[in-house]
């Protein structure tokens, strides 16, 4: 007998024009899937695939979620308001535009019968300073961000959630690169490095250049996912390249490549 596939469903990625989203879509559609999307904007570098069906919407709006879930079989779930930086300037708005607003899809969720999500969460934000390197799955969750405690809230209503049906996939990657990620200098270290680098602007970095991350490729959490949604996995993954690298080897390695000089402010 073979093996049911996986991807003959109907996925909707919610945030799924943003950076993670447009390889994701990518991904699902090269294998089969059929795929929707609820986003505030379109993609920013890329026209509209004709094959994607798209909803631009905030799914914080009770009956745009509910239409937007309408004959869908697996929700994969990458929206956020925030990022590390500017999660600070309001937790309010933090905890009512990521917490609530996903409670209220895991509610929706369950009442419309639907029962599979994945969850992209953080890796780093949700760990905050770690005790011990590596670190597993089973660590701590010691965020030191608004940004990092709202994901780990919303990772424990997701698990709470299990005994209404919910079967979840949550996925931590560390701090992701690739091509199609913003550049605006709020998030993302090698592509806000390399666009600094081709305009000849400074680069500001706090502190002394010597902390330690790990970085992960964004193809590379394609592959986990991938494999994930072929095994129908579920529990809490990291997701990460398994190597540290400091911020000044990290700009090393960019003046090296691109054979520039970058001018950097401590």
């Amino acid at each position: 007998m073979s093996k049911p596939n996986s991807f003959s469903k109907k996925f909707l990625l919610i945030g799924g024009n943003g950076f993670v989203g447009s390889h994701l879509k990518d991904m699902l559609l090269n294998n089969g899937a059929s795929v929707r999307v609820l986003d505030r904007y379109p993609e920013r570098f890329r026209e509209a695939d004709k094959r994607v069906e798209h909803h631009i919407g905030d799914f914080s709006d009770p009956n745009t979620l509910k239409h937007a879930l309408v004959g869908v079989d697996t929700v994969i779930h990458l929206q956020s308001t925030t990022v590390p930086s500017t999660s600070e300037h309001s937790s309010v708005f933090d905890i009512e535009s990521n917490l609530i607003s996903t409670v209220r899809l895991l509610e929706t969720m369950a009442e419309m019968g639907l029962s599979n999500i994945i969850y992209v969460s953080s890796g780093g934000a949700v760990y905050g300073n770690p005790a011990k390197i590596p670190i597993s799955e089973e660590a701590d969750l010691a965020p030191i961000s608004s940004y990092g405690l709202t994901k780990s809230i919303i990772e424990r209503y997701i698990r709470y959630f299990e005994r209404y049906g919910i079967h979840a996939l949550i996925v931590r990657p560390s701090n992701l690169y690739g091509i199609r990620q913003s550049n605006t200098g709020v998030l993302g270290l090698v592509n806000t490095l390399l666009e600094r680098t081709l305009k000849d602007e400074d680069m500001v970095i706090f502190g002394d250049g010597s902390v330690v991350k790990d970085y992960v490729y964004i193809e590379d959490l394609m592959s986990f996912l991938l494999k994930a949604i072929e095994q129908n996995s579920t529990g809490t993954f990291n997701v990460g390249s398994g190597q540290g690298w400091s911020v000044n080897q990290v700009i090393d390695m960019v003046k090296a490549v691109t054979a520039r000089d970058l001018r950097i402010k401590y």
